[in-house]
């Protein structure tokens, strides 16, 4: 799994339109009203990847493609056909190419599903988040039962190699046998990939206004807690693993793009709110589609400090790597501290911090899954005082 492909590259697309903003979400939305939104978005990417190319000519073939959002479930399979038309004038796309969709239930309908599937879509997830009416409306959210039922069951039944739903914990008022009644109805209908997040609150949101204001309590973090600990346990008993903080998959069914982003891969950002990296820079793009519509390549640019985010990413994933590999990553990236790295998860290691050894390879145990925070609080203080 950490075997990487130097000459592929990963691309993102944040299509930015949603029905309705939910309360919890922080990710860059605005509503649809119309076809004619859609159209103008295409036009953006267009532009955009023809300005975005000459910083990623040097790869040989695409290997991942992730439409997210905001809701890119939205999008009919024209438009997706013609982006990834767009992408194949220049790149090929390897054999095993994943392609994801990400979708909530009340788009993803079985005619829409098959004209996905037709388009060469490999990759399915739906955001279902709990299947409790009452959670789901507080959050602002549409919920309609037979639909979500049915949408699971088509989703089941459908021919994507790999298909996948979100789910959250934590709602106010939500008890623990509420949550596993929901894990338990989609992670026994044999869904490839499993997303189990916990409720936050994200500056600017519906939901942290909200808290704030104390209309809306916190979220219960008992109830986190403990679905935290048990969630490894039952979901291995479910035939899942967790191979990043809150993701789990079926035995090589992890998704491409999270990997890619976790493993310091390069990766083309497209759309208003998107990010990406060329192998030396981070970019973000600016949080405003008629901005972006004006100039979607102006982006601003940060080079990354791979001594402190190459860790961080592994810290939230939670498969094996080599202290080799990592060396090799740090250098490639012009770090200068690749032996001062390895000696903090050396020493993570000897001293029982969430990291045992065996055959050379670096891995977690259920004391640093729990201690997440505290190995990066050290991590974060030991660069500092470098």
């Amino acid at each position: 799994m950490l075997l990487r492909r130097p000459d592929s590259l990963g691309i993102y697309i944040h299509f930015p339109y949603c029905l309705q903003k939910c309360h919890y979400c922080d990710f860059y939305s605005v509503p649809l009203d119309g076809e004619a939104p859609i159209r103008a978005f295409l036009t953006g990417i267009e532009q955009e990847w023809q300005a975005r190319f000459p910083d990623f000519e040097c790869f040989s073939a695409v290997d991942s493609v992730f439409f997210g959002g905001g809701t890119s479930s939205l999008l009919p399979a024209w438009a997706l056909r013609q982006m990834l038309d767009l992408f194949q004038e220049r790149f090929s796309f390897s054999p095993d190419c994943e392609i994801t969709l990400e979708g909530n239930p009340e788009n993803l309908t079985e005619q829409y599903l098959e004209e996905l599937a037709q388009i060469g879509i490999t990759r399915i997830n739906a955001g279902i988040q709990t299947f409790s009416e009452r959670h789901l409306r507080t959050m602002n959210r549409f919920f309609d039962a037979a639909r979500y039922a049915d949408m699971l069951d088509i989703l089941c039944r459908s021919p994507f190699r790999s298909r996948g739903v979100d789910l959250i914990y934590g709602f106010p008022g939500q008890t623990f046998d509420e949550f596993m009644t929901d894990l338990h109805r989609v992670a026994t209908v044999g869904l490839e990939h499993l997303s189990v997040y916990s409720l936050t609150e994200e500056a600017g949101t519906g939901y942290a206004t909200r808290v704030r204001d104390g209309s809306m309590p916190s979220p219960d973090e008992a109830l986190q807690e403990r679905v935290f600990e048990t969630l490894p346990s039952v979901m291995s008993d479910y035939g899942y693993t967790l191979y990043e903080i809150s993701n789990y998959a079926k035995p090589g069914f992890e998704c491409r793009h999270n990997l890619r982003y976790w493993l310091y891969e390069p990766y083309m950002g497209l759309g208003p709110g998107a990010h990406g990296f060329d192998g030396r820079f981070r970019y973000g793009n600016v949080r405003n589609i008629d901005r972006w519509s004006a100039q979607p390549a102006a982006a601003t640019k940060n080079e990354h400090e791979v001594e402190i985010d190459l860790p961080l990413n592994l810290f939230r994933l939670t498969i094996p790597f080599r202290p080799s590999w990592m060396k090799r990553i740090l250098k490639e990236n012009g770090s200068r501290r690749a032996d001062d790295v390895q000696a903090f998860f050396e020493e993570e290691a000897s001293l029982g911090h969430g990291f045992f050894v065996d055959d050379d390879l670096f891995q977690w145990n259920e004391v640093g899954r729990l201690q997440l925070d505290g190995i990066i609080e050290r991590w974060v203080l030991n660069q500092k005082a470098k």
